[in-house]
């Protein structure tokens, strides 16, 4: 339906306006997001942008947070990061802080996935703080929760005990199953890291007991990961036997 509109207003021509146009192309790049063809939805996202931007329209801060969106979903993490920054640096009357730390959390993850760790931090920090302010006790965790994986691959294992110990106060206050489960995995790999094989094998367990017991959220290609991070703690308390056990066991299955 969306293309077909494209195709009716674009041979009108100059009868149809920019923002008519751009509202079409949305609705087309949405649809092809949601059929998981990322690619063609960043190709219809930039048609929007460049239709708005022709006509100076404050509706183009919304497309580049959606382009930024569709771009991580298609794991094009550089433009993920240019578009989620040109919604940052966008000043708009009408936008607001939450929706500027929620800038400053996309790119910090985009920054994680392509393992730019210490870029990462400063756009997490910020984000945290900007959430602070508004006492979204909630998104702070979830900045925690990353600035743990940050600094665990960056050797600072105490800091990333730390932030994964908040977000983890926050998910048990809160009763969070799946913040619960994210935190203890970030728990656990700060530990293990540490050479604390016990400590990391009781949260890698009770995060992957969850998980198999949530039949709604059980992910097996996770389960696998957590319990080869179980053998690897196995391994450091000195069970080499049982933690190859796991390891064929895993490897079978």
């Amino acid at each position: 339906l969306c293309e077909s509109a494209k195709e009716i207003y674009e041979s009108l021509g100059s009868e149809t306006g920019n923002a008519v146009l751009a509202h079409v192309y949305t609705g087309i790049s949405y649809t092809l997001n949601e059929l998981e063809r990322n690619e063609e939805a960043l190709v219809a996202g930039k048609h929007v942008i460049e239709l708005l931007e022709e006509i100076n329209s404050p509706d183009v801060l919304k497309a580049y947070r959606d382009e930024g969106s569709f771009a991580f979903d298609a794991k094009n993490y550089v433009d993920s990061i240019k578009w989620y920054t040109k919604a940052l640096e966008y000043l708009s009357p009408d936008d607001n802080e939450n929706n500027k730390a929620w800038d400053h959390f996309y790119i910090a993850r985009a920054h994680l996935k392509l393992h730019e760790n210490n870029e990462a931090l400063p756009f997490l920090k910020t984000a945290r703080e900007m959430w602070k302010g508004e006492k979204n006790l909630r998104f702070m965790s979830y900045c925690d929760e990353e600035l743990s994986l940050a600094y665990s691959r960056l050797g600072e294992l105490e800091l990333a005990k730390t932030h994964a110990e908040l977000a983890l106060d926050f998910a048990e206050t809160a009763e969070d199953d799946i913040r619960k489960y994210w935190s203890k995995i970030r728990y656990a790999t700060a530990c293990l890291q540490g050479g604390e094989f016990q400590e990391a094998f009781d949260y890698f367990y009770e995060a992957k007991t969850w998980e198999v017991s949530e039949s709604k959220y059980c992910f097996w290609p996770h389960v696998f990961a957590l319990e080869l991070k179980m053998a690897d703690c196995i391994d450091g308390l000195g069970g080499a036997d049982d933690a190859t056990e796991v390891r064929r066991r895993i490897g079978a299955l």
